[in-house]
This record gives structure tokens, C-alpha cells and sequence, in this order.
């Protein structure tokens, strides 16, 4: 199978060497096949690790930006978000156990790949969660903040944790099997 693969890989690339710009149309064509249309079997899914991570660290990063929130309030309305409080901090354990068990038997460099995929989009998604919250100017931001933690980061982060929790064994097969050359 992965000779014929690369059989097929090399037969596009001399089809195309004939064409302008052939060595940049060529790079690309290698790279699209080499990394992103591999068979099954021939290669680890980094974008389904990717994914997993993302969700995970997505809700990490939202629930930091509440749990921040909470802290700066005075005692007795913190007191009234420690449920939400608890919810945020689930994800954040979850966040560091997935990525242990996404990483584990992985190359530095698919690490690498992985963690820095899954946290990028995650921060930039955060940020601009943010930019929105601040944009309600500062009379409406902190009455929006409770309302997003509220509606959006801890529905999320349950979901996300829960998922995990309800569907474990689904979410460690789909993790191994995406490791597996």
C-alpha cells in the first residue's frame, strides 16, 4: 500500500514538472501528499492529537481568564462562584492530564507540533473572547464577564471534562490510535 502511494506521489510530480513554476508546485504537491493525505496506517494523526489538545487547552485558557476574574472580587461574592469556581479548575486539571497523555510516546517534534497547534489556536480563540468582553466598555465589562464565565466558559469546560469522563476509554482509543505509525 505505501509503495503504491508513493508510486502514484511521484507519478503526479512528473506530470506536473512540465508545468510553469514546477518546483514550488512540485514542494507543495510533496507536502500535501507526505503530510496531509497520508493512508491510514502510514503516518500519526498529529491533527487529530492537535484537536483533542485543543479543546482541552481552549477550555483550560477560558476558565484562567474566569477563575482570574473571580479572584480579584471581594469574599462574599466569590463565595457565590465557587461551583463555577471548581468547574474551572476541573479544566485545568484535565487540560495538563491530556496533554501528559497526548504526549507520551510521541517525538520531541511531534510534541512540539501538537502542543504548539493546540495552544495557538486556543490562546488566539481566548484573546479574542477578550477583546469582545472589553469592548462592552467598562460600566457593562464586568457584568458580560460573569454572564460569558457563566453561559459559555463553564457549560464548555463541563462538556469538555465530562466528555472525557463519560467516554474514556472512546477518547484514550482515539488518542492511541492516532499515535500509532
Amino acid at each position: 500500500m505505501a509503495l503504491e502511494f508513493c508510486k502514484s506521489a511521484l507519478e503526479i510530480v512528473r506530470r506536473i514538472s512540465s508545468l510553469p513554476h514546477r518546483n514550488s508546485i512540485r514542494v507543495l504537491v510533496l507536502f500535501v501528499f507526505l503530510f496531509g493525505h497520508l493512508p491510514q496506517g502510514l503516518s500519526k494523526d498529529l491533527s487529530l492529537l492537535t484537536r483533542i489538545l485543543y479543546a482541552a487547552f481552549l477550555a483550560e485558557q477560558m476558565s484562567a481568564v474566569c477563575t482570574q476574574w473571580i479572584s480579584s472580587l471581594a469574599a462574599e461574592d466569590r463565595a457565590s462562584l465557587a461551583e463555577d469556581r471548581a468547574r474551572f479548575e476541573d479544566a485545568k486539571l484535565y487540560s495538563q492530564s491530556m496533554k501528559q497523555k497526548v504526549a507520551t510516546g510521541l517525538s520531541d517534534a511531534e510534541v512540539d507540533v501538537v502542543l504548539k497547534s493546540a495552544a495557538d489556536r486556543a490562546v488566539a480563540e481566548s484573546r479574542q473572547a477578550i477583546r469582545m468582553l472589553h469592548s462592552y466598555g467598562a460600566e457593562h465589562e464586568a457584568a458580560e464577564l460573569l454572564r460569558w464565565c457563566r453561559r459559555t466558559v463553564k457549560p464548555f469546560a463541563e462538556e469538555v471534562v465530562g466528555t472525557y469522563a463519560r467516554q474514556r476509554n472512546i477518547v484514550d482509543q482515539l488518542i492511541e490510535k492516532a499515535k500509532a505509525d
